[in-house]
């Protein structure tokens, strides 16, 4: 797993948790195992400095993000795929496995959609009871001997 932080475009930091499959490739088996001493790091070190990582995600918006994520993955992998290649490693494949925003933004979101919630249900309660008052009016009954026919 390899995670990367960045900032986004309100001063907002976001993680970026990616899994990448790589292997050796036979033909350059002689690179892999001299060019580098770690390459899990040497990848992660790597997908730090992608420029679509760099010039692309902090310009996005957090939904942009979430939408676009296979984007960015591919586009990773594009870039990955050539710098491995000449240290003898075969890029195949990176899933950006979560995007993490910065705990106050989580806050927020959750809040956001607290308050959306309430009000769909009190837009439902208004409705009903307009619903009602519509009917104890065509009805010329009272509203309390409507409730006690609908339960």
């Amino acid at each position: 797993m390899y995670v990367n932080n960045l900032r986004k475009n309100v001063n907002v930091f976001v993680q970026i948790i990616s899994s990448i499959q790589y292997r050796v490739i036979k033909q350059s088996a002689d690179d892999a195992f001299y060019e580098l001493q770690n390459p899990a790091e040497q990848i992660q070190a790597y997908m730090a400095f992608v420029p679509v990582v760099l010039a692309q995600v902090p310009r996005m918006t957090l939904d942009q993000l979430f939408e676009q994520k296979d984007e960015v993955a591919k586009t990773v992998l594009e870039e990955l795929k050539k710098v491995m290649g000449e240290y003898g490693y075969m890029i195949e494949h990176i899933l950006i496995v979560d995007i993490i925003p910065d705990p106050s933004v989580r806050i927020a979101m959750n809040e956001m959609q607290h308050k959306g919630f309430n009000l769909l249900v009190y837009t439902r309660v208004r409705r009903e009871v307009y619903l009602l008052q519509l009917v104890s009016v065509n009805t010329r009954a009272p509203i309390a001997s409507i409730r006690t026919r609908t339960l």
